[in-house]
């Protein structure tokens, strides 16, 4: 599955933000973000998480692609990806 968002911030790098993020978003099972930049708070927040994960677009490969259920993954590093592949 395949979600695409605005932005992916939180304020804090608290699990329990990630946890309710990934809650609004309808995501159950492994979920992995692409992230264009570096996103501190995130990337902190969701290493406690062990079905979930942080990847830049630089790092994005086929086997966590096909490893993780749901892929988020915000506009820009969407169009990032499309200059990678271009």
């Amino acid at each position: 599955c395949l979600k695409i968002v605005d932005k992916l911030e939180i304020e804090e790098p608290k699990t329990r933000l990630v946890a309710s993020l990934l809650k609004d978003l309808d995501i159950k099972g492994k979920a992995v973000f692409i992230i264009s930049g570096e996103n501190r708070n995130l990337e902190l927040a969701i290493r406690n998480l062990p079905y979930a994960k942080t990847l830049s677009v630089e790092g994005l490969n086929v086997y966590d692609l096909l490893y993780y259920d749901t892929v988020v993954v915000t506009e820009e590093s969407l169009s990032k990806i499309e200059e990678r592949l271009l």
